[in-house]
């Protein structure tokens, strides 16, 4: 039910972010509320892991201003969703499988021409490749 919960709001997210660059901040938080409530009925809220699930979203969030605002608040919210929901070791599986999935696609348009360097990339199409990567790792 957790991961339904963490891919629901990723996949809700993708529309938004591919076509205006925004992501809807109620769904997303509808759905890590669900998944909080889901893991305090079924007995398995975990406060370690909703705490260390917290920091690698800190750590976007730090990339992201000294960047300036490289990632978007929107991406960091599911970052922190996911984050929350699975834990820490689930979410850098997760980010890691989708930052190596942005690069490589970066790297192919910048070669081809077809985006130039300072080109918004939407970031949740990633997130969810990284999230469904993240399962088989």
């Amino acid at each position: 039910m957790i991961h339904l919960c963490c891919l629901i709001s990723l996949i809700g997210a993708l529309p938004g972010d591919i076509r205006k660059h925004q992501i809807r901040i109620i769904p997303v938080l509808f759905c890590l509320i669900t998944g909080i409530v889901w893991q305090l009925v079924t007995g398995s809220f975990s406060a370690a892991d909703t705490i260390t699930g917290i920091f690698p979203s800190l750590g976007c969030f730090v990339i992201s201003k000294m960047f300036k605002d490289c990632i978007g608040k929107g991406d960091i919210l599911l970052i922190f969703g996911v984050g929350v929901l699975t834990g820490v070791v689930f979410c850098l599986k997760f980010l890691s499988v989708s930052l190596i999935s942005i690069f490589v696609y970066c790297a192919i348009m910048l070669m081809t021409g077809k985006i130039k360097r300072n080109t918004q990339v939407a970031c949740v199409p990633f997130l969810v490749i990284g999230y469904i990567g993240a399962w088989f790792i």
